[in-house]
């Protein structure tokens, strides 16, 4: 057992959500707190006496990134890094955690590491990567349909080639450009741009409105309606559907 006082023993008896690991300096556990067995799943004498790699998955063992991670805070007095850690039923959790080598005093070395869980946090970076991929994907298999995403700021976060063929456009527009620098005229008209900034500060839906304008086959007209999103991370951003009318 190794012998604690002060700050850093309340700390390591108290932390519900920081769990702690203690181990020598050649990374065998010698201790671990009450908000590690609970996160991870193991009694004490599970992992006491082991070199802490068990709690590694099998690719980070054949890199030996456990090892390297020791070899690090020894020679340079700490090491962070974020890396799954297995829990005692075998799911992997996506962690950030910090080895810090610390002496007591009796001049023994040890090394701390102290593990937040942030998988929550890599579930849900995976969630919006996956969303954004599925919506590009939407957006391009949608032929009859005009398609665009305006942010709070009235900047365009993405439109699709039905929108650019629907409005003679000749080449993409630039993600962050502003709805009024669209190269055609019509979305330079005040009427048009007041209605995209009510959606947007009222966050209350425009249906179906028609409108106009001429291109050289002649006059066209179309339908828009506006609606707010209200998906993670679009904020107050507002899909912009156009229908052409016949």
């Amino acid at each position: 057992m190794v012998e604690m006082t002060g700050f850093f023993s309340s700390f390591y008896r108290n932390a519900k959500q920081n769990s702690v690991i203690i181990m020598d300096n050649e990374g065998i556990i010698l201790q671990v707190n009450t908000a590690f067995i609970s996160s991870f799943g193991y009694e004490s004498k599970e992992v006491e006496g082991k070199h802490f790699r068990m709690l590694f998955t099998e690719e980070d063992k054949m890199t030996d990134k456990p090892e390297r991670e020791i070899i690090t805070a020894v020679a340079e007095g700490s090491m962070s890094d974020n890396n799954y850690l297995v829990h005692h039923d075998g799911t992997s959790i996506w962690v950030n955690g910090e080895s810090v080598l610390v002496t007591n005093k009796q001049n023994e070395k040890f090394i701390v590491k102290v593990i937040h869980n942030i998988h929550a946090q890599k579930q849900l970076e995976r969630f919006l990567l996956e969303s954004n991929e599925f919506i590009d994907s939407i957006f391009e298999s949608i032929r009859d349909v005009g398609l665009m995403i305006i942010d709070s700021s009235m900047k365009v976060v993405k439109a699709n080639k039905a929108f650019l063929k629907m409005f003679d456009i000749k080449k993409e527009i630039e993600e962050g450009s502003k709805v009024s620098s669209i190269d055609h005229k019509f979305w330079k008209q005040e009427d048009i741009k007041d209605e995209i900034r009510n959606t947007i500060v009222k966050q209350q839906p425009l249906k179906n409105k028609a409108y106009s304008f001429e291109r050289e086959s002649g006059k066209k007209n179309i339908d828009i309606s506006l609606k707010p999103m209200d998906g993670i991370g679009t904020g107050k951003s507002i899909l912009v559907v156009i229908k052409e009318l016949k």
